[in-house]
């Protein structure tokens, strides 16, 4: 219980330094999803859930997994604060999982996004053209979470899609990398339901909030750079890491070496349904 305690205070001490700081970017609306997502292609029992944010303001939004927020947020306060190291493992223990490490920011003021991941010590980031969706708007409706909301069909990155927006929420947005509607999208499901957000609430933020991520610490690389690296750590994850040198020793572990690389990489090939099937 002790630790769960340190865990807010850390998390109500980040508030703290974070409301001192100068802000760039503020959101006013926060909208909460349920995101399902089957991990293996070829096996349809590997179904996970998290829970997914989007930060909203008219013109700009922020996009990542309560897992992630989470660890930003620790991991930014500890920054700040030094702890011990078993203290740090025992708060990290605490840290909800997330498949998903990465922060994407959309302007659709500038047409701009900007996606930012770490991957294993290294954190990148690229900007990319908005993507733009094609939609077909459809005239069926249906009520959800006490919203109208309209159907609407697209194709993007090899999937197929529906979607179901709402004009009473004026935000060209949504979750993931998906916007473009005359209004935000509660929900978007492809056609196997590999990948499925569902909104779980929306609010007005009773204080703006601002990125907790120092996006000066990413380095800047073009986008196929940065699904290359990406490729190199699913496919040799063992060997990923040692570049980036993290330094492993076998010598006292009854796993060898190129057992570890065996085991890591059999793991890694059952996560391979990634939401894009096709990068441009």
């Amino acid at each position: 219980m002790k630790y769960s305690y340190l865990l807010i205070s850390l998390l109500l001490s980040f508030n703290g330094i974070r409301a001192q700081q100068q802000a760039e970017v503020e959101y006013d609306y926060k909208a909460v999803y349920r995101l399902t997502f089957q991990q293996d292609s070829t096996d349809i029992s590997s179904i996970a859930e998290e829970t997914v944010l989007l930060y909203l303001n008219p013109n700009q939004s922020r996009y990542l997994s309560l897992g992630q927020q989470t660890k930003d947020s620790l991991f930014a306060t500890l920054d700040r604060n030094t702890k011990s190291m078993a203290q740090f493992s025992r708060i990290r223990a605490m840290i909800p999982k997330t498949a998903f490490n990465y922060i994407i920011f959309k302007s659709t003021k500038k047409q701009q996004l900007l996606y930012a991941e770490k991957i294993v010590k290294d954190k990148f980031k690229y900007v990319e053209n908005l993507p733009l969706q094609s939609w077909e708007i459809q005239t069926e409706t249906k009520a959800y979470l006490g919203y109208t909301v309209q159907r609407a069909t697209t194709t993007f990155a090899g999937r197929k899609y529906t979607a179901w927006f709402t004009a009473a929420l004026p935000f060209s947005d949504g979750p993931y990398k998906f916007g473009g509607l005359p209004g935000l999208i509660l929900e978007i499901y492809d056609a196997q339901k590999n990948y499925h957000f569902s909104l779980k609430g929306f609010e007005k933020l009773k204080e703006p909030v601002q990125p907790n991520i120092r996006l000066n610490t990413y380095k800047r690389v073009t986008k196929a750079d940065f699904l290359q690296i990406k490729e190199h750590y699913e496919q040799d994850p063992l060997d990923a890491m040692e570049s980036a040198g993290i330094k492993l020793d076998f010598s006292n572990s009854s796993l060898s070496r190129a057992q570890a690389k065996q085991d890591l990489r059999a793991s890694h090939q059952k996560k391979n349904n990634a939401i894009e099937l096709l990068n441009n």
